[in-house]
């Protein structure tokens, strides 16, 4: 039979799957939402764009690319550590699973940012859709920290005799 606080870890590890599940699927249809909203303002023929239009959509697309790489960045070397460092953790999978989710929402948050500007021909629509993906980008970074706990974090790490408190310190 588990012991009280192995129950407590599986039941707070079920629900930060849960809660992850539901954060990167909440920024999935939210990017949905957007490409459809993209789509309506195809045009078979396009005109080149102005030369502020090009300009907007320029900064947009290379401040996006900026912002996100950082986003990439962190995703793949959480998902490193957790591959390397198994024996760290208590759950292992879930941490690369987290690193993951990132990385491919932040590749996302990209690729959708290209193909809104570039749907875009009106200044505040390419800002608009810009700023609307930032807010989609770091719904992830506002979620954890509204509900993140460090006691929680502190019993997912295996943590004998304070071997490891350098590495949860923050």
């Amino acid at each position: 039979m588990l012991a009280k606080s192995d129950k407590k870890i599986k039941f707070h590890r079920r629900l930060l799957f849960s809660e992850m599940i539901g954060v990167f699927l909440f920024q999935m249809i939210l990017i949905v939402f957007i490409i459809m909203n993209s789509l309506d303002n195809f045009t078979k023929d396009p005109t080149p764009p102005s030369v502020v239009t090009a300009f907007a959509r320029f900064l947009t697309g290379l401040i996006m690319q900026i912002m996100m790489s950082h986003e990439i960045s962190e995703g793949l070397n959480k998902m490193k550590f957790a591959l390397n460092h198994t024996w760290k953790i208590k759950a292992p999978s879930l941490a690369w699973l987290a690193g993951f989710l990132q990385t491919f929402s932040a590749m996302a948050v990209v690729i959708v940012n290209y193909f809104a500007i570039l749907q875009n021909d009106e200044v505040i629509e390419i800002v608009m859709n810009f700023l609307a993906l930032q807010v989609i980008a770091e719904f992830d970074n506002l979620f954890f920290t509204a509900h993140s706990n460090e006691n929680f974090i502190k019993q997912i790490c295996i943590n004998e005799n304070d071997t490891f408190t350098p590495l949860i310190t923050i």
